[in-house]
């Protein structure tokens, strides 16, 4: 891998290596950022001898583009476009603006639906994507939502109608793919919080491990052993305060001085696994 100056005319951006829509807060922030001369980590490319593929660092290019520079630094690999591609899969898994769970999911779907990666396992994909082979088995196993269409025949009126509507949401699931009562539906919808916390967990540990392994004079002092420990401590607080199921006590519905959920609703991953099979929903 070598470091380059690379012009952002050359780079191209249109090789389906970008799987997201930018985050325009996040590249109007990077932006100024880099006006102010905050430095940050080289993008990731690909040349394949003819063509520079950007697969990590969309954000950092447009950014870069708005503020007038011509180049960036990027580091740059010798290979085809097609392996520019597969390392796009996992971009942002360990660093940058975390992805979103249905970001992750399209990624997965994708690549499930391509002939290119038949016969792949689990831990193939976990690998590549940058998520668990438990995810990777759920995403397997589960259909995708499916969105509604208008009928050709409606009327003008009748469509007016239907957008002035409240949507019906879709079902929302538990971490156990049981459906959440609808009262407990907010919570739910903020696992991903708890998801985005580890996941920069994940990034400082990567950064830490890897300023020891390449002995950076920065990390000197820092136990990288012990370190790992506490990181890995929180990491697994973390994942066990996340709501995981309904409390099979009280079934959420009558959470009121129920002691196993303490009244709201919803269990941990710990509490979940100490209910007893035939109380469980």
């Amino acid at each position: 891998m070598a470091q380059q100056k690379i012009k952002l005319s050359d780079i191209r951006l249109d090789g389906n290596t970008q799987h997201r829509k930018l985050n325009e807060p996040a590249v109007r922030d990077y932006s100024l950022l880099m006006k102010e001369g905050h430095k940050f980590p080289p993008v990731e490319i690909v040349f394949d001898g003819t063509d520079y593929w950007l697969w990590d660092g969309f954000h950092r290019v447009e950014a870069a583009r708005r503020g007038g520079a011509e180049t960036i630094i990027a580091n740059v690999v010798r290979n085809s476009h097609e392996h520019a591609v597969l390392l796009s899969y996992g971009a942002n898994s360990q660093h940058g603006r975390p992805r979103q769970d249905g970001e992750i999911q399209t990624i997965i779907r994708k690549m499930m639906g391509s002939t290119q990666y038949d016969g792949w396992t689990d831990q193939a994909y976990a690998e590549t994507v940058g998520a668990s082979r438990f995810y990777i088995n759920r995403v397997r196993n589960t259909k995708p939502r499916e969105t509604k269409k208008k009928k050709k025949d409606e009327t003008p009126e009748a469509t007016k109608k239907k957008d002035d509507e409240t949507p019906e949401q879709e079902p929302l699931e538990t971490r156990t793919g049981k459906v959440a009562p609808e009262h407990l539906r907010a919570i739910f919808e903020r696992i991903p919080e708890v998801k985005a916390l580890i996941h920069d967990l994940d990034g400082i540990m990567k950064t830490c491990n890897d300023g020891v392994a390449g002995e950076d004079e920065l990390f000197t002092y820092l136990k990288i052993d012990d370190f790992k420990m506490k990181v890995s401590n929180v990491r697994r607080v973390l994942r066990f305060c996340m709501p995981y199921a309904t409390c099979g006590y009280c079934g959420g519905s009558d959470s009121e001085g129920c002691r196993a959920c303490n009244g709201l609703g919803w269990v941990s991953e710990l509490i979940h696994n100490a209910t007893p099979p035939e109380m469980k929903r």
